[in-house]
């Protein structure tokens, strides 16, 4: 352990990223996802929470050294694995640094996706111990390793050393391939819907693992998480960062929408937890879009945190009336309309827009959908990135480009391409009808 963990003004022991002024796009096109800053710490779970198309897999994939997405002109994704080492990932996709990025995602990264990916030729044995015959670990101690992992972690019986992933069920597969992420060495757990296909006891008991793992089994271990699950973020999240999406649809990352544990406290108290979760669902919530238009008014203009604070509670409880009494009185969403206008009036924020939000919101309207074909192509890539193979590292062509060539189907067969695409584009539109 360094004696002077912090220095140039970052505390390593606790930061795990520190991002500045990040800028992602894929090939070079418009940014999909902004950040002025933020911090990843470091030993606790950080799940992220958005709508579809938010960036809430573009943020892991960057971070991950998945793939190329970030502008390094601009951007600053300093990582600090340990009290000593710093590496700059936004500076790391230079043509002659292939090996620098694989060296750093073997030494410091594991991944586990919603989809297995487990070998369908390797035994439940072979899977699990996989990771560490990658890092170069002597096939016995890596063997005995994946073992341990099964039995003391995961209940996994000597019977079933030898089956294949076929014959397991789909929790028990899913059980599999977090032991083969967590089998390894490593400081960063990346998680993309980890529990998606579980039920919800399976879902507890994964989430229940990771915590007690990184609270108890290993030191210098944090993990990074997406899911739509919002109690089960709430139950087992130590800072859950919920993105969201401007009205030119790119997404961002506001402060004030970043929710910590131990500042918060949600856990003290049953009716503190559904508060949070009901202002979280409202940020999700395409239904609920003018109140997310008007905090990022607020947040945008910089106004102090009580204002802040008494806007959107006052906006969340108003929600709640209204969803909960069908015969709501049009003269008292009139009034609300009234004092919601009269207090950003206050602060010189009541412009000819934001005055619309607030009517929509105080009447409960919802905005129609403006489908754009880069939001669409967006979902399809994030759908993508759930199946992708977590060797899939620095092949001979760009990942990037890959990606888009397989979402729009940039092939020999372009008919197949057009029709495989329409079934994604006629989805995406039908909330419209």
């Amino acid at each position: 352990m360094s004696d002077q963990p912090k220095k140039d003004g970052i505390d390593r022991k606790n930061v795990l990223f520190q991002i500045e002024k990040l800028s992602c796009a894929y090939n070079e096109g418009q940014p999909v996802l902004e950040a002025e800053e933020l911090i990843i710490p470091k030993g606790k779970i950080t799940v992220l929470l958005g709508p579809s198309g938010s960036g809430k897999s573009t943020l892991l994939e960057t971070l991950g050294l998945m793939t190329q997405t970030v502008n390094n002109e601009t951007s600053v994704i300093k990582f600090f694995p340990n009290d000593n080492d710093e590496y700059d990932i936004a500076d790391l996709w230079g043509e002659n640094q292939e090996a620098e990025r694989y060296n750093i995602r073997m030494l410091y990264y594991s991944f586990i996706f919603q989809s297995t990916n487990l070998m369908p030729n390797f035994s439940a044995l072979e899977n699990v111990g996989l990771t560490e015959l990658i890092q170069n670990k002597p096939e016995s101690e890596a063997y005995f390793n994946a073992i341990e992992s099964l039995v003391k972690n995961l209940s996994v019986t000597s019977l079933s050393y030898e089956k294949k992933p076929f014959e397991f069920s789909g929790g028990e597969r899913q059980r599999l391939a977090f032991a083969r992420a967590i089998n390894p060495d490593f400081t960063v757990l990346f998680g993309d819907e980890p529990t998606g296909n579980l039920d919800h006891f399976n879902s507890v008991k994964l989430m229940h693992f990771i915590r007690d793992f990184i609270a108890n089994k290993r030191e210098n271990v944090s993990a990074i998480i997406v899911s739509h699950n919002i109690p089960l973020s709430l139950d087992f999240a130590d800072r859950i960062i919920v993105l969201s999406k401007r009205e030119n649809g790119i997404a961002t990352i506001d402060p004030h929408f970043i929710y910590e544990r131990e500042e918060l406290k949600w856990y003290e108290s049953r009716r503190r937890q559904i508060q949070i979760q009901n202002e979280i669902e409202l940020l999700l919530n395409s239904d609920t879009e003018s109140y997310v238009r008007i905090l990022m008014h607020l947040s945008d203009n910089k106004v102090d945190d009580t204002f802040f604070d008494e806007i959107k509670n006052s906006m969340a409880n108003q929600q709640v009336l209204i969803e909960n009494e069908h015969d709501y009185p049009e003269k008292d969403k009139k009034e609300y309309q009234n004092w919601l206008n009269e207090k950003l009036a206050e602060k010189e924020l009541a412009t000819p827009d934001v005055k619309e939000q607030i009517r929509m919101f105080a009447y409960g309207e919802i905005k129609k959908a403006d489908v754009k074909i880069h939001d669409v192509i967006r979902t399809i890539q994030d759908l993508k990135f759930k199946t992708a193979v977590e060797g899939q590292h620095d092949g001979n062509d760009d990942l990037t480009g890959g990606l888009v060539h397989q979402e729009l189907g940039a092939s020999k067969k372009p008919l197949a391409s057009i029709f495989g695409f329409l079934p994604w584009l006629i989805l995406s539109v039908a909330p419209l009808f």
